[in-house]
């Protein structure tokens, strides 16, 4: 593994458990709705009303910093996106390129427990950037760090039931089932 240990702890957690960590997540939904975010709506309310299977918080030094959970929906057809409303408390934002090894820590602790935990056939993150160029760089660092590798797709797919144009995202994705990805491309 090529990420460097650090002052670094996770906790992630099932829905059942989630008092051990609702305090952290109260003070990062108010760290939300004071932040310039551009998607701090998405941490309101709204975060709680997908089908949550796991929430993840990453410390740094003691401090909650980084939140996620893993979400399932129908249209997922047997897949868990990933590393989903993923928030970095603002004084903790450091700018800086290449993917945090933070993001690359939670992705792997998320990935190992949705499948020890559930039948899925596939994870997946999503992102709604104008090109997959993202994706790709999260694939790169990610299978150079853990040794797995996942796919990156050059169209955009669907992620929630709306026909929003924000609703169709560039994803990475990874099965040790399947060979194709089952959720719908944007149609050109």
């Amino acid at each position: 593994m090529l990420i460097e240990e650090t002052h670094e702890e996770s906790k992630i957690v099932t829905t059942s458990n989630y008092k051990d960590v609702q305090y952290e997540y109260e003070h990062m939904l108010e760290d939300a709705k004071s932040s310039s975010d551009k998607l701090k709506l998405n941490y309101t309310e709204r975060y709680f009303k997908d089908n949550i299977i796991l929430y993840s918080v990453m410390y740094r030094h003691d401090i909650p910093c980084h939140f996620s959970n893993v979400i399932t929906r129908d249209i997922f057809n047997k897949g868990a996106r990933l590393m989903n409303r993923y928030y970095i408390i603002s004084d903790r934002r450091v700018v800086k390129p290449g993917i945090p090894h933070d993001a690359l820590m939670m992705l792997n602790q998320q990935q190992k427990m949705t499948f020890e935990m559930t039948d899925m056939d596939y994870v997946f993150l999503s992102r709604e950037y104008d090109s997959h160029l993202l994706m790709k760089k999260i694939v790169r660092e990610y299978s150079r760090n853990f040794d797995i590798q996942w796919k990156y797709e050059k169209e955009r797919y669907k992620v929630c039931e709306s026909e929003n144009d924000s609703c169709y995202q560039w994803i990475s994705w990874f099965s040790s089932t399947i060979t194709k990805i089952p959720l719908t491309p944007k149609l050109l």
